[in-house]
């Protein structure tokens, strides 16, 4: 079976992982089961790697005594500063201002925790203006003006798949390679060993109708 953190809450970072990186060759995974009185794996921790031979690492704990919130200047997954926002486990979506938030857009850019990507040159995280560039030069920031946050740009995926016949990027094949690594994830920690892909693919343009190999 799948646990709770793996299903619910891997796929996004995972996602966000495979977007940035490409298709990933092997996980190596641990789950956690810290809370006698709420049993199951509340956590993981693992580590990716890519098919050229990039690493990544992906941690998760969703026993809520840290917010990862206070990494990303308050800034939550709808971009909204922690305050504004609406937890899911208090108000139901039938809450007008629980649907509201999800379409909303927020302050800045959406973060779901802390990423930090490290290239030769330097380093890059989201902050509240766009990109933070961190380099031998100093700190950039490169504005991201033109972008949707909220579920915005989950909806205007579907609507350019079901009224202009684009190709989504985020269609079965893409699926498919997403919940191969959240389910490599919970094999790894079953085995612990590493586990190797089979079914991942490259992200491609909505307009291109080039189905990837599987």
């Amino acid at each position: 079976s799948v646990s709770y953190s793996i299903r619910a809450k891997c796929p996004s970072s995972a996602d966000g992982l495979h977007l940035g990186g490409g298709k990933v060759r092997s996980v190596r995974a641990s789950l956690g089961d810290w809370h006698s009185n709420r049993p199951g794996n509340g956590s993981y921790s693992a580590f990716l790697e890519f098919e050229n031979g990039t690493p990544a690492t992906m941690f998760y704990s969703g026993y809520n005594h840290f917010s990862s919130e206070e990494l990303t200047f308050n800034l939550g997954e709808n971009g909204l500063r922690n305050n504004q926002g609406i937890s899911t486990d208090t108000v139901s979506f039938k809450d007008s201002s629980r649907r509201r938030e999800l379409v909303s857009q927020g302050i800045g850019p959406p973060c779901f925790g802390l990423m930090i990507v490290s290239c030769s040159q330097g380093d890059m995280r989201i902050v509240p203006e766009g990109i933070a560039i961190y380099s031998a030069d100093g700190v950039a920031v490169v504005p991201l003006d033109d972008y949707d946050s909220g579920r915005i740009e989950v909806l205007n995926e579907l609507v350019r798949a079901t009224r202009d016949g684009n190709t989504p990027p985020h269609d079965g094949y893409w699926g498919k390679a997403n919940l191969e690594i959240c389910t490599a994830m919970t094999e790894s920690a079953s085995r612990s060993q590493e586990i190797y892909l089979n079914h991942q693919v490259a992200l491609r343009n909505s307009d291109s109708g080039q189905q990837p190999n599987s």
